[in-house]
């Protein structure tokens, strides 16, 4: 008898964390792969290589996950759609790490590993040693971890165990920054201590300071968390803009247990709407909109990305314990 959507999600999740054990290149880890590959006596072209470990996804990543204790609560009166997780332009390299930047009753911790934990890597641009993100879709998968659950009960009893009428979900947000070039952004850092508010409800509600990490009061409020620039000068500070926005994963209803749920998301992902596929991810408690590939291909670099707590309708709650991203790219 198969089970239910939620204990297949819980599968799903125990199969990626047996996944995550296993070993996940560094940057320099691909780039003396590709050496090896390319150079004699090898010599295998450098079309052919990256092919090769495209095929493999021998590709370096950064990893960021926010937990926290207590749960973050989305759905009291003002706070139905929260920030609970933002993070650094991925591929940058710019060894900076993740902070936490404004009091709270809640106690957040930030995890950061792959490459976003890295040195910053000085090599050539060009050839088989180059370490910046390559293709015309650099980015190539997403991996979402997710743990939450709702209030725990609701009047729909034949809908409880599963994804549907269930009114608590998350958003992801690529977000890109205005007018400022890769280079630039390579040379900033974050602002390690910042916590005075600015409005985003203005003429451009998605606008908002780019900053790491936001646990946000009412969604139209966002602490200042800027970049701050490595040179001299204190120029102008990059604000980013939405450009894309997705539905990631809907809570079990009515259940007041943690799910962990695992979302992932390929660059070559290509199913439209109204495919198996969709229908199938729908079942699962995702998007039929997230699964055609779109959202991974429109990444650049100097992008970042968020994640959006959502609850709507009175006695509704998203409690969420923690939220995470590997961001995987190919150099």
């Amino acid at each position: 008898m198969a089970g239910s959507p939620a204990d297949e999600q819980a599968a799903e999740a125990a199969t990626a964390a047996a996944a995550a054990a296993l070993y996940l290149p560094s940057v320099a880890d691909v780039l003396e792969v590709k050496g090896l590959m390319t150079r004699p006596p090898l010599s295998i072209p450098l079309e052919l290589t990256h092919a090769i470990l495209d095929d493999a996804e021998y590709w370096p990543h950064s990893s960021v996950t926010a937990s926290y204790t207590p749960s973050m609560t989305v759905g009291r009166p003002g706070e139905t759609n929260l920030v609970c997780l933002r993070i650094l332009p991925p591929g940058l390299r710019t060894g900076s790490t993740m902070v936490e930047t404004r009091s709270s009753p809640l106690s957040v911790d930030v995890k950061v590993s792959g490459a976003a934990s890295e040195p910053a890597q000085e090599r050539a641009v060009g050839g088989e040693d180059d370490p910046h993100p390559r293709g015309q879709h650099p980015f190539r998968k997403l991996v979402w971890q997710l743990a939450s659950h709702d209030q725990g009960m609701s009047n729909s009893v034949c809908h409880r165990g599963t994804y549907e009428q269930s009114y608590t979900w998350f958003e992801a947000d690529l977000e890109r920054p205005e007018g400022y070039a890769e280079d630039a952004l390579r040379a900033l850092r974050w602002q390690k201590h910042s916590s005075r508010a600015v409005s985003t409800t203005g003429p451009h509600p998605l606008r908002r300071p780019l900053g790491p990490f936001a646990m946000t009061r009412p969604a139209s409020v966002a602490p200042q968390v800027w970049f701050e620039a490595a040179a001299a000068d204190d120029g102008p500070r990059p604000v980013t803009t939405v450009v894309l926005r997705r539905a990631l994963q809907t809570n079990v209803h009515a259940a007041s247990t943690t799910t962990h749920h695992t979302v992932t998301w390929r660059a070559t992902d290509a199913a439209p709407p109204d495919s198996d596929v969709a229908a199938e991810a729908v079942r699962l408690g995702q998007s039929a909109d997230a699964v055609d590939g779109a959202f991974v291909r429109a990444m650049r670099v100097g992008d970042s990305l968020a994640v959006r707590a959502r609850a709507e309708y009175p006695h509704w709650r998203n409690y969420v314990e923690s939220v995470g991203v590997d961001v995987f790219w190919a150099v």
